[in-house]
């Protein structure tokens, strides 16, 4: 993983050279959003093109959450995208990575606003394993049920797969 970190940063540095002459930033607020994160800034070489850092949780809700996201656009900057992001998850409980994949729409209006929405499904890998759900600074494939006192049941629940949701609105600068 450490090896895979410098080819991402050059594959990010050479992307203006794809030819492209219409050049953009964009920067985003959102909520819960696996590809466009609570904060993050975006770079088009392309109008199908955007990859970017996104920082998807402060430190003071239990853990920070820095991640570097791409996407490809079908239909420029307005329509439906795939995207993919990839995450540092870093608490007092642990240090693992986070891998979403997902589908979004956004919409550019009046040229330079922008509205969106996103669904992506989270593994995450560290601790020795890989996970499918992440909550409290702890990954986890297994949810213990909790009585009305904060007591775990004996009963507990396999994780099939994890679901995450978000929105948000941007900002398009021309370069």
């Amino acid at each position: 993983m450490k090896r895979l970190q410098p080819l991402l940063i050059a594959l990010l540095l050479s992307v203006p050279s794809f030819g492209s002459s219409e050049y953009s930033l964009e920067v985003d607020g959102g909520f819960s959003s696996p590809g466009k994160g609570l904060l993050g800034a975006r770079f088009w070489p392309m109008q199908t093109f955007s990859a970017g850092v996104i920082l998807g949780s402060i430190p003071a809700f239990g853990y920070a959450d820095l991640a570097l996201a791409y996407s490809y656009h079908f239909y420029g900057h307005t329509g439906i995208y795939v995207f993919q992001s990839i995450h540092w998850l870093g608490s007092d409980k642990s240090n693992i990575f986070g891998i979403d994949t997902g589908l979004g729409y956004q919409h550019v209006f009046f040229s330079n606003f922008l509205i969106y929405a996103e669904i992506g499904i989270p593994i995450y890998i560290g601790n020795g394993g890989v996970y499918r759900d992440y909550k409290g600074g702890v990954p986890r494939n297994e949810i213990f049920y909790y009585d009305d006192s904060g007591y775990p049941h004996d009963y507990k629940d396999e994780v099939f797969f994890t679901i995450r949701t978000g929105f948000g609105v941007g900002y398009m600068f021309g370069l």
